[in-house]
């Protein structure tokens, strides 16, 4: 055969089950799986991994052993039993030293040689298949037997479970009553609680109709202010406005009297200042008038000084004229006079207040 050959122990570890239960799904169902006689030993080849796997997926589903060989030999043919070389020459050996010559004394041929291999192999097959037959009966026998002292165990488990659950049912009635003892006993509490609470939201539907008035009032109210609230604004700016307008008309005849007074002073200002200048003329007239008489009284004391000598018997002045001063007279009144005409220029004008203008010679 062509192909990796596997050992037992790989077979165990291909499928993942123990090497006993491979031996003995090998013995059980051998007629479906090949085998290969290396030396001493058996190897299985790849078919004989499929068929195993087969095995192994149907016990995995629970299926008798039974059930898997039917499946088996609706899937697979029988296959006969390999035989070794040896086991071979001995049957050939054998057949020919019980069979000797024929009746006519001549060997046996070669077509009676292989039929006599071919009976021989047929008759243990069938030998191996009656074998494997009360073998598997036996083992379905002992299943037979497992499974009636398991369906004992599960029945006496089931019993055991039917009495817990009727104890669990007993238990559980006797905790009803007492529940249902407390729910009507919690029912007629809470049927109570109900009449207070209702009470309570009768109470509470009264308030809340008497707090809706109130609010009605109190927003009336709020509205009420309101309004009173922009009419006063309204009052306020007018006010505000009035005020304005009267502070600024006030302004305006403040700002009219102080321009009136201001063009009073300004007229007192101008008449003073009119009233200045005619006294300014005055003096200046004045003045000169003064100065025109010191000219004179210069002059006539010039001429005095510088005019001719009298002559004897003239020394009468005429009497329309004035004695002759002397110098020293004349130097004073000057100066006399010089004084006055100054005192007179620092004098203060009685009118304006000023003093006027000095005069230089």
């Amino acid at each position: 055969m062509n192909g990796k050959n596997y050992t037992v122990m790989e077979l165990a570890e291909q499928i993942n089950v123990p090497r006993t239960t491979i031996n003995d799904w090998l013995g059980r169902y051998s007629q479906y799986i090949d085998a290969v006689v290396q030396g001493k030993r058996k190897v299985y080849p790849e078919s004989a991994l499929v068929i195993l796997r087969e095995i192994a997926a149907l016990r995995n589903g629970g299926r008798a052993f039974a059930d898997i060989e039917a499946e088996l030999s609706a899937r697979h043919p029988i296959r006969a039993v390999p035989v070794s070389p040896q086991d071979e020459t001995g049957k050939e050996d054998f057949s020919g030293t019980a069979s000797g010559k024929t009746g006519n004394g001549n060997p046996p041929s070669a077509g009676g040689k292989e039929y006599a291999v071919i009976a021989r192999q047929q008759s243990d097959e069938i030998g191996r298949l009656i074998g494997e037959s009360f073998r598997s009966l036996e083992k379905r026998i002992q299943e037979l037997e497992n499974l009636s002292s398991a369906q004992r165990r599960m029945s006496c488990l089931w019993l055991g479970i039917c009495v817990l659950f009727l104890l669990f049912l007993a238990g559980g009635a006797y905790l009803s009553v007492n529940l249902m003892k407390q729910a009507r006993q919690e029912n007629l509490r809470l049927q109570h609680r109900q009449e207070e609470n209702t009470a309570r939201l009768t109470a509470l539907k009264e308030q809340s109709v008497s707090l809706i008035a109130g609010n009605k009032t109190f927003q009336a109210n709020i509205a009420r202010l309101e309004s009173e609230l922009q009419q006063q604004k309204k009052d306020f700016e007018r006010n505000i406005q009035s005020e304005k307008q009267r502070l600024t008309e006030l302004h305006q005849i403040k700002e009219k009297a102080l321009l009136s007074e201001r063009d009073k002073a300004l007229l007192e200002v101008k008449e003073q200042e009119t009233r200045l200048a005619l006294e300014k003329e005055k003096f200046a007239s004045e003045r000169l008038k003064l100065l025109n008489e010191l000219d004179e009284l210069k002059k006539q004391l010039m001429t005095e000084k510088t005019g001719p000598k009298q002559k004897p018997g003239k020394a009468v002045p005429s009497p329309g004229k004035k004695a002759a001063v002397p110098e020293k007279n004349h130097s004073a009144i000057q100066s006399g006079t010089a004084e006055n005409v100054q005192s007179e220029t620092i004098q203060k004008s009685p009118e304006t207040g000023e003093k006027p203008v000095g005069i230089t010679e």
